[in-house]
């Protein structure tokens, strides 16, 4: 049954704080091909295919942040924009070198139908980040989440036949398929209370075991992404995000991962931890992890401060330590990799590969602890036993500790040290104590 209030299709067009805020949260990265800035880049980095000059990157960025804050059209932004691609001779149709394979291809670069298509693509994505934190504010009044499309024929079909699905905000399925979901993407997602949905004769689904992980192949590359299977008039219908969309761009936005705490915290406990549960089980962070390890040791640290949510705790654990952290959420800066990948002394330093495993130490760990070594922080150490040796990974994240980044107010629970120890003097010592 189609909904028949009103569609908050004015949520495309305010002008709400935390919209610019995201996008002016956004880095910096060049890239040749669109696809290699993938899932946890739309929430971290502005990227514009084919674009290779950082100057020209951040001056469009600037003109889309701008048309953001001011609710400019795309006719201003499109005036402004071709102005600047012709100073910068980025405009048109030019052959370009790939410098990774040496390939010379035809690019289409600043043309009107390109310049469109990166408006609509920031600005969708910037205003869908907006709406997913109101609706975060809104979670305990409104649960219900109903995916929408412009319902116009224009829309993909899988996207079609989603029109007025609705599912529990803490269904796993916003965890990837909150649109946009693919270039130029016009669905979007409005809340309704328990009340609301009935009258309209909402049926609020289940996703449970209906998302599976799945393949796109872009240029001959397999990129992993995840597939939603469900019926839709006598049909299968196969849900799956375009290469580099399957994401909530909210939930990987720095500082969404607080806001969300914030607004469960005071829940009842079944709900907060089933909460914690959800985003403990994030697949991206892994993946976002992994990616910003390897470009950092492919490039060499660099210790700019850069933060990142590593997890969040599991609940059994935030459980028995609870009222000791402000949150579950766990930082790590890339200052550690830095410390504890390439500065120690060998005997404690981690290689690449066991540096990967810190996010399953973290989430899944084989022993944690107390830490009583400084008596002026309250801390945990995670542990990995090493097999077949004597010694043992230790992470240890630090509670209510500020940021590294001045315009981060409120506390977090930070990864402070990270090293090789001896396993029998840390299980036998008088300085931890361990959480059963």
């Amino acid at each position: 049954m189609a909904i028949k209030e009103k569609e908050l299709e004015a949520a495309f067009y305010m002008k709400p704080e935390e919209i610019v805020d995201f996008f002016k949260q956004k880095g910096l990265k060049t890239s040749f091909n669109w696809h290699e800035v993938y899932e946890d880049a739309h929430a971290k980095a502005f990227t514009v295919a084919k674009m290779t000059e950082l100057d020209l990157l951040s001056d469009t960025k600037k003109l889309l942040e701008r048309a953001i804050e001011n609710g400019e059209s795309f006719s201003t932004f499109k005036k402004d924009a071709k102005k600047l691609f012709s100073q910068k001779g980025w405009s048109g149709f030019k052959e370009l070198k790939d410098p990774k394979t040496g390939e010379i291809i035809k690019a289409e670069l600043g043309t009107p139908r390109r310049m469109k298509l990166i408006y609509d693509c920031n600005m969708n994505s910037a205003y869908a980040v907006g709406r997913y934190r109101e609706m975060l504010e809104e979670i305990d009044v409104a649960p219900i989440w109903v995916f929408k499309t412009m319902a116009d024929g224009r829309e993909r079909p899988a996207h079609a036949a989603m029109h007025d699905k609705a599912y529990r905000a803490d269904d796993t399925f916003w965890l990837v398929f909150i649109p946009p979901l693919d270039w130029g993407c016009r669905c979007y997602v409005i809340n309704l209370t328990k009340y609301q949905a009935e009258q309209l004769g909402i049926k609020v689904e289940s996703t449970d075991g209906k998302i599976k992980p799945s393949i796109v192949i872009v240029d001959g590359k397999e990129m992993p992404t995840q597939t939603y299977t469900f019926e839709s008039a006598g049909k299968i219908i196969n849900l799956t995000p375009g290469a580099g969309w399957g994401t909530n761009l909210g939930v990987k936005g720095w500082g969404i991962d607080v806001q969300a705490w914030n607004k469960v915290e005071g829940l009842p406990e079944q709900i907060k931890y089933n909460f914690i549960a959800k985003m403990a089980e994030n697949p991206h962070k892994k993946e976002a992890y992994t990616t910003w390890v390897e470009n950092i040791f492919k490039n060499g640290f660099k210790n700019t401060l850069q933060e990142k949510t590593l997890t969040w705790i599991q609940p059994e654990l935030f459980q028995k330590i609870d009222k000791t952290p402000s949150s579950p959420i766990v930082v790590i800066q890339n200052d550690q990799i830095g410390h504890s990948g390439m500065h120690k002394q060998a005997a404690q330093a981690l290689t690449k590969e066991e540096y990967l495993q810190i996010y399953n130490i973290v989430n899944k760990p084989d022993e944690v602890y107390w830490d009583y070594t400084n008596s002026k922080w309250k801390q945990i150490a995670f542990i990995h036993k090493i097999p077949n040796s004597n010694k043992c990974i230790k992470v240890c994240v630090r509670f209510n500790q500020k940021s590294k980044r001045k315009e981060i107010k409120y506390p977090i629970s930070r990864v402070t040290t990270i090293g090789k120890v001896n396993y029998y003097n840390l299980s036998t010592g008088k300085d931890y104590k361990k959480i059963e």
